[in-house]
C-alpha cells in the first residue's frame, strides 16, 4: 500500500495562466517521475476551492483511505490566501474548507505552501487549527 497521496491544489496568477506557468501541474509531473501518486486540482476563486476541499478531496481520502498530502501552491499572506480572481480566503475561511478533510481519515494530514508572502503563516493557520 502507498504511503499516502498527494493532492495538489494550484491558484496561479491571471498572469501566470496567460502565460502557461502553473506550477502544480509542473509538481504532478515531478512526482509521477517518482511514482507518487497525486492529483491536480485548480482554484481559481473561493467557491472552487471550497468544492474542491469539501467535496472532491475528502470524498477521495475517505475513499482511498491513505493519509492525505495537500500541497498548495497558492499565494499565502498574513491574512491567508490570494486566489487567481484575486479573493483573499482568511486563515480562518480555509480551517473551515479544511475539517471535511481532516475527518475523513483520522491520521490527519499534512498541509504544505508553495509560495508565500510575509512573515508568521504557520502562526495564524496551525495556532488555531
Amino acid at each position: 500500500m502507498p504511503p499516502g497521496f498527494v493532492y495538489i491544489i494550484d491558484s496561479p496568477t491571471s498572469f501566470d495562466l496567460l502565460n502557461g506557468r502553473t506550477e502544480g501541474q509542473d509538481v504532478c509531473g515531478e512526482l509521477e517521475l517518482a511514482n507518487i501518486e497525486n492529483a491536480y486540482h485548480l482554484a481559481a476563486d473561493k467557491e472552487m476551492l471550497e468544492i474542491i476541499l469539501r467535496l472532491r478531496i475528502a470524498t477521495e481520502v475517505k475513499r482511498r483511505g491513505l493519509p492525505p498530502t495537500l500541497l498548495f501552491s497558492v499565494y499565502a499572506e498574513d491574512k491567508g490566501l490570494r486566489l487567481t480572481s484575486g479573493e483573499l480566503v482568511s486563515w480562518s475561511e480555509l480551517r473551515g474548507m479544511l475539517v471535511a478533510v481532516r475527518d475523513a481519515q483520522p491520521a490527519g494530514i499534512l498541509f504544505c505552501l508553495m509560495r508565500s508572502k510575509g512573515g508568521g503563516l504557520s502562526d495564524l493557520f496551525v495556532r488555531r487549527w
